[in-house]
């Protein structure tokens, strides 16, 4: 049954806008009279610890793209993940596991094991994606473009952190390395589910190996 779920939710997504999923953008309003710790506290206070997810994904690299559609497992305290990708035809394209340091690719395609570490890289993103949402409550904040921007130190680089819009949540979450923009993940369309809350839709932008994804919910388990 889940099978079928997924295949259908692809081809409705694909029978749709495949080259361009859009998003509703926050509405960007004051927060000159907003406390950022109190931001900060409130959006960790909102978010699920763990969770499982339907989602479709359009991955998009120069002139070339393809969809999928998979299960998203996330563990935020453990930071733990699994992920398991089936193709239009059903087909299933790759599965895997892994934490904050290491990924176990249990299947992949052949196409796919062709391309490097492929493995390396999708676990690479989903920890972009889905962990380390909240800055560390020593990060520097300033207030700028009606957004509240977190600053914080990560591997010889700095993580930013932006949020604004109703309710000031997480509308942008990005990589800066000697001045450089490495990769950036937007979020959109905040919805609840289970009294918790999850972007209806993510964009990731890595600018150095110019690839796109584009993420949209299709369900929470």
């Amino acid at each position: 049954m889940l099978r079928l779920i997924l295949i259908a939710g692809l081809t409705l997504l694909l029978s749709g806008c495949a080259n361009k999923i859009p998003f509703k953008k926050a509405v960007l309003v004051s927060v000159e009279a907003v406390d950022p710790e109190s931001v900060r506290d409130t959006f960790e206070a909102s978010l699920p610890q763990s969770f499982k997810l339907i989602s479709s994904t359009v991955f998009k690299y120069k002139m070339h793209s393809f969809a999928a559609i998979g299960v998203t497992g996330i563990d935020t305290l453990k930071k733990e993940f699994s992920l398991a990708c089936i193709n239009p035809m059903g087909v299933k394209l790759f599965e895997l596991e892994g934490d904050k340091q290491t990924v176990n690719c249990r299947f992949t395609m052949e196409e796919f094991a062709k391309k490097g570490d492929f493995a390396k890289i999708v676990a690479h993103d989903i920890r972009s994606i889905y962990f380390d949402q909240i800055p560390d409550k020593k990060a520097e904040v300033v207030k700028k473009n009606k957004k509240i921007i977190f600053f914080q130190p990560v591997n010889g680089g700095t993580m930013e952190y932006l949020f604004g819009g109703t309710g000031n949540l997480l509308i942008e979450k990005r990589f800066i390395k000697k001045g450089r923009k490495i990769w950036s993940v937007f979020f959109f369309e905040y919805i609840t589910k289970k009294g918790k809350l999850h972007p209806a839709g993510i964009i990731l932008k890595h600018y150095i190996y110019q690839y796109k994804l584009v993420i949209r919910l299709k369900e929470v388990l």
